[in-house]
């Protein structure tokens, strides 16, 4: 995953696409989903719109509360 070269929305969307590893803990796994789940509400938040589109690097062009959760 290259910061400079992956939008906001792909970095999230990779993030998201990871599974927990295999013969995980039940509380681990737990926490495992429950971040996952705050990615999404965070990452895809509509005040994110703007700033999905730019690569990971780049300064955010919305700056807003949950940009800088």
């Amino acid at each position: 995953m290259d910061p400079a070269v992956l939008t906001r929305q792909e970095w999230t969307d990779t993030l998201l696409s990871w599974d927990c590893p295999a013969g995980a803990d039940e509380s681990y796994a737990k926490l495992w989903s429950d971040l996952l789940y705050l990615c999404d509400l965070l990452g895809n938040h509509p005040a994110m719109v703007e700033n999905n589109k730019q690569t990971y690097n780049t300064p955010a062009t919305s700056k807003n509360k949950v940009y800088f959760m």
